[in-house]
């Protein structure tokens, strides 16, 4: 299976939030993807990198 990653901005409530985010995923089986949440979106890239280094092969990116 691949390993998932999730970068998201923890302040943004957009198609019902996080929670929902996780749900969904859960739907699909991935049920403990890599997670990082940023509070400002300078930190992403550094987050970005930590997913990848810790070997994510999809990351899907929450918020904006």
């Amino acid at each position: 299976m691949t390993s998932v990653g999730v970068l998201a901005h923890s302040a943004k409530t957009m198609g019902g939030g996080l929670g929902e985010l996780r749900k969904k995923l859960s739907e699909y089986g991935i049920n403990d993807p890599l997670w990082h949440e940023v509070k400002k979106s300078r930190f992403i890239p550094a987050r970005a990198h930590d997913l990848v280094d810790a070997g994510a092969e999809l990351i899907f990116l929450w918020g904006g």
